[in-house]
């Protein structure tokens, strides 16, 4: 069991931190999950929201440099009654001088009434899943997420997440990490009925009910977490710590837009 712990930005900017070295840095990059489709009157639900992309990666820093992180919004669900997919949610980027811009693709919304042409749920990090039986669920991106599900006939298709596609009306699994020190699961589809997506999980929102012209749920927001071995050499979000076989290892973590500063 790693032992974590609070740092905390004002001991950093107190005592501030050097480094001469670049710095291999590892990273989790969730963007926000899809809106679910809004369901109608007709005995036909919203399809579930498609997850957040989840991209994971490295790259080195370089002592000095400020690199830019963008924390994805998820999208909103469609209102009931609106005729209205979900919106896609927000993508979640890192970026900066000397490295390659690292973007995780916003979930796909749930589809809605295809009396309008909506009926598909879009395209996204993971797809959004399809209205009634009309509706195809979207494509996720590759290496990203998985496809939403088509629509059930009354319940809307689930969307695609991190560790699954959509299946049925219930959104796709998850995918666990443990760069914090802790396992979490993130990007999970929304199902019909699913309510709102989970706030820095990146989870899609659940599909609106039928009859009732319920309204699909709001996508979660993503998040943004780096983290390095050694002693603390950089500012930004929130900071914590945990030693696991011996070695320390600093997490940064983004729930909304910020900076990644290493000292010089």
């Amino acid at each position: 069991m790693p032992f974590i712990s609070k740092i905390g930005n004002d001991t950093a900017h107190a005592y501030g931190f050097t480094t001469s070295a670049p710095l291999v840095i590892s990273y989790l990059l969730i963007a926000g999950g899809g809106g679910g489709g809004g369901g109608t009157n007709a005995q036909a639900g919203g399809g579930g929201g498609g997850a957040g992309g989840l991209l994971t990666g490295s790259f080195t820093a370089i002592p000095g440099t400020v690199y830019s992180v963008t924390v994805g919004l998820g999208g909103a669900g469609g209102a009931g009654a609106s005729l209205s997919n979900g919106s896609n949610g927000n993508n979640s980027v890192i970026s900066g001088s000397g490295i390659s811009t690292s973007t995780a693709i916003g979930g796909g919304g749930g589809g809605c009434n295809s009396n309008n042409g909506y009926a598909n749920g879009s395209y996204g990090g993971s797809g959004g899943g399809g209205y009634n039986s009309a509706g195809n669920g979207g494509a996720g991106t590759a290496g990203q997420g998985n496809n939403g599900a088509n629509g059930q006939g009354e319940p809307g298709g689930g969307g695609g997440g991190a560790g699954s596609a959509g299946s049925g009306s219930s959104g796709g699994s998850g995918s666990s990490n443990s760069i914090t020190g802790s396992a979490i699961t993130y990007a999970a589809g929304g199902s019909y009925q699913g309510g709102n997506g989970t706030a820095s999980l990146g989870n899609g929102g659940g599909g609106g009910t039928s009859p009732g012209s319920g309204s699909g749920g709001n996508g979660g927001s993503g998040v943004a977490i780096v983290s390095y071995t050694g002693s603390q050499k950089a500012t930004g979000g929130t900071v914590t710590s945990y030693i696991s076989s011996g070695v320390q290892y600093i997490v940064h973590t983004f729930s909304t837009n910020g900076t990644l500063k290493l000292g010089s």
